[in-house]
């Protein structure tokens, strides 16, 4: 993986998406920023101590120990994120990604987010943990970006499950071309009160991807009310006008997936 290019693009999506739908997509970075921050504070934590939370009373001897956590308010460009920040008692713990004094986390917006791309490999997320983590040179490190990896694998693939309770009107995926037969797409649902929510980023390797497959699949095993399934490719203007104006009743019971024709002959 070109992490330049992933960052590049994933930048163009979201301004693209700020401008268009600022309050949802500033709710998903929101949330996203936050758990996934909480999930690397954790682990840093567990490196910290040496431990594994709730395991104090196995380790009787051990000094040092979990305390709660405390609020911290941390800026990314024009957006506020509140966090709890994990303590220890003798309140030797500061965090590698924040330090104790650092309330701006702008520098790092899209690697972070782009651990959120779902179908990247494990060693892919790695690198972008390197790539956060590169001011340290030290094997801990190492160990502390292969176990964040994990986690962060291992939420996404959970995260994919949320297809099976899918129940939207409308899925629009657009996005940019990252290579040949390879894109970064932003998925948008559209619920049946026309409310939009984004699902993800997802790196789409081609239309056969397993994942765009399984939406098909699942789309017609858990939602056997479906009588119309169409793949409708949008030019950029058509695209816009249904994702903020798509009325029509005529197939109030159909789902749909609407994908920008673009990313399939866009060049970086």
């Amino acid at each position: 993986m070109d992490k330049k290019n992933i960052f590049t693009i994933l930048e163009k999506l979201v301004k693209k998406y700020k401008y268009l739908h600022k309050p949802i997509l500033d709710d998903y970075i929101s949330t996203f920023t936050r758990t996934f921050l909480e999930y690397i504070l954790t682990i840093e934590m567990k490196y910290h101590l040496n431990y594994e939370r709730f395991e104090r009373y196995l380790s009787s001897n051990s000094k040092n120990y979990r305390n709660g956590f405390s609020k911290k308010q941390l800026y990314m460009n024009d957006l506020k994120v509140s966090i709890n920040i994990p303590r220890d008692r003798n309140g030797a713990f500061e965090s590698k990604i924040i330090s104790k004094y650092q309330v701006d986390i702008s520098h790092f917006e899209y690697r972070l987010l782009s651990l959120g791309i779902n179908n990247l490999q494990l060693n892919e997320y790695e690198k972008i943990l390197e790539d956060i983590y590169n001011i340290y040179n030290d094997k801990m490190v190492d160990k502390l970006c292969n176990e964040i990896a994990l986690k962060i694998f291992d939420y996404l693939e959970n995260k994919k499950q949320e297809l099976n309770n899918i129940d939207v009107d409308q899925i629009f995926i657009d996005g940019f071309n990252l290579s040949s037969n390879k894109w970064l797409t932003i998925v948008i649902t559209k619920d049946l009160e026309k409310r939009l929510t984004i699902l993800g980023f997802w790196v789409i390797n081609n239309l056969e991807d397993k994942w765009w497959n399984d939406i098909i699949i699942k789309i017609s095993k858990y939602h056997p009310q479906v009588i119309n399934y169409k793949v409708i490719f949008k030019d950029n203007d058509e695209l816009l006008m249904s994702l903020k104006n798509h009325t029509s009743n005529n197939f109030e019971r159909a789902r749909f997936v609407f994908i920008n024709k673009s990313i399939l002959n866009q060049k970086n």
